[in-house]
């Protein structure tokens, strides 16, 4: 089984569970009562999507993003003379660069991050 079928049948068991088990709460947000998923819950849900993400391989574009991230400099002080050979997406070279300096070489860890904050993006809106 792909793993990607396995993200739908996972938002499709957890949807089921919300529905079942009331995983919702109502709150008031700027005067207007709305009714959102309990935060656990949404943590639950997303933390193996993010893993699942983390761990997707070379599919599409994702293989020239790590060719490029095994090819930066593992320390910051050398993000200047690297910066300079880059012409878009500086910002989020530097935020690899950084991840590097920090979690080393792993691409897992390194895909796992951004999985991490794009799930807390989510969060957020």
């Amino acid at each position: 089984m792909s793993k990607y079928i396995l993200i739908i049948i996972w938002l499709g068991l957890m949807a089921l569970v919300q529905i079942f088990m009331g995983c919702k709460r109502k709150e008031k947000v700027f005067g207007v009562l709305e009714v959102r998923t309990i935060p656990i819950f949404a943590m639950i849900v997303l933390i193996p999507i993010a893993w699942m993400a983390a761990n997707r391989g070379t599919m599409m574009d994702t293989y020239m993003y790590l060719i490029n991230y095994q090819d930066m400099p593992s320390s910051i002080g050398e993000i200047g003379d690297y910066l300079a050979t880059i012409k878009k997406d500086r910002g989020f070279t530097v935020l690899s660069i950084v991840i590097k300096t920090i979690f080393g070489s792993n691409e897992v860890v390194y895909l796992l991050v951004f999985a991490i904050l794009q799930c807390i993006a989510l969060g957020i809106v």
